[in-house]
């Protein structure tokens, strides 16, 4: 274990805060305390940024340098933050409640080229709206036991990162302000993941040739099961919708030339449900026990040939009377569960890149297919 300056942290602190006040952030606050353990407190903290009518307010803002990581600072903030609006013809506060918020990071004392960022929290709860209010009814947005991180390395513009929480749930109710209907829902989703990876990425669109001949990007996905509902009261299409969906995973990278976006997928099933008063029509409903989507193509040039892919599997696919009454009321057809399958493949060789499609009259004068 080790002491960090607690001179420097001020500094650096104080530098930041001059910086992005240059810039508008109006970050103020009522007083300041330094701890035994080198922290610094910031008490009566507010933000009022310039370009938005915007008020963040928190009781406290402390940041604890690390005793094991050199560079290491950590941010804890007050268990509630305050977001109001300055607009005085559409009002509205968001308050953001957590427990054991935190957040790491080697950016306030200089990251050397490595900037990397931790957050972490058992909860978070960003509510508002009020029946009253004009437009936000009610708002609840709360994931359980959140996890995230990220590392860049400038240099080599090499990037890592997760994401994690045990749950989601969400609840929402707004006046929809261009057709006045109102919109209401909620969801229920159980754990989820995101790790990301990528080297070589590009610094800019003039770089983004390089980067797809030889940079790599994976974003992986997972998430668990979950139960959403939906209500709206647009004049257009008032209806409902329910559905339920067990876990799934979706891969999307760019990998030696080659993009791929791949999901698979458990049972889910939906239940649409217009509203009688202006539609008519029985309820609409539909169910999978499971399926997969993919897409895959090169997107570099390469003197080899390589596949072109687009699949889709719908497994047991079954719709309900309802929605077979609409095309088929005779009962005709056989009404028995559906396997859906669809694949294409081919064989390309890309000759240019990509960016040079759009300045061809053709723009299969980019590459060959040969099968």
């Amino acid at each position: 274990a080790f002491d960090q300056d607690a001179g420097a942290i001020q500094d650096a602190v104080d530098a930041g805060i001059e910086q992005l006040n240059a810039g508008g952030a109006n970050i103020t606050f009522d007083t300041r305390e330094v701890g035994n353990d080198n922290s610094l407190t910031f008490r009566g903290v507010r933000i009022e940024p310039e370009d938005a009518d915007l008020v963040i307010t928190t009781e406290f803002v402390t940041l604890t340098p690390s005793t094991e990581v050199p560079g290491d600072v950590t941010v804890t903030v007050a268990p509630l933050v305050s977001f109001d609006s300055t607009d005085d013809e559409k009002p509205i506060s968001i308050g953001m409640a957590s427990e054991n918020l935190q957040l790491t990071t080697n950016w306030v004392l200089g990251a050397a080229g490595k900037p990397e960022v931790s957050l972490s929290a058992d909860s978070l709860n960003v509510t508002g709206g009020a029946e009253d209010h004009p437009f936000l009814k009610a708002l609840s947005v709360a994931p359980e036991m959140l996890d995230f991180s990220m590392s860049f390395d400038e240099a080599a513009r090499d990037v890592t990162g997760t994401f994690s929480m045990d749950g989601l749930k969400l609840v929402y109710d707004f006046i929809d302000p261009e057709s006045s209907a109102r919109m209401q829902g909620n969801m229920d989703t159980e754990r989820m993941t995101i790790d990301l990876t990528g080297t070589g990425l590009p610094a800019g669109e003039e770089d983004m040739d390089r980067f797809l001949s030889d940079g790599s990007f994976k974003l992986d996905i997972a998430s668990g099961p979950s139960v959403q509902s939906f209500s709206s009261g647009d004049p257009t299409m008032p209806m409902s919708l329910e559905s339920e969906a067990e876990s799934g995973t979706a891969q999307l990278s760019v990998e030696n030339g080659e993009f791929l976006y791949r999901t698979d997928f458990g049972a889910v099933s939906y239940v649409v449900t217009p509203d009688p008063t202006a539609l008519p029509l029985p309820p609409f409903d539909a169910s999978l026990a499971g399926g997969m989507m993919e897409l895959r193509t090169p997107v570099a040039p390469s003197d080899q040939v390589r596949d072109v892919k687009i699949g889709l599997a719908l497994n047991e696919l079954v719709l309900g009377d309802s929605v077979w009454g609409m095309f088929d009321p005779q009962a005709l057809l056989p009404r028995e569960a559906a396997n859906v399958a669809l694949d294409l493949d081919a064989k390309l060789r890309l000759e240019k890149p990509l960016s040079e499609a759009p300045e061809t009259d053709n723009p299969m004068e980019v590459g060959e297919v040969e099968s």
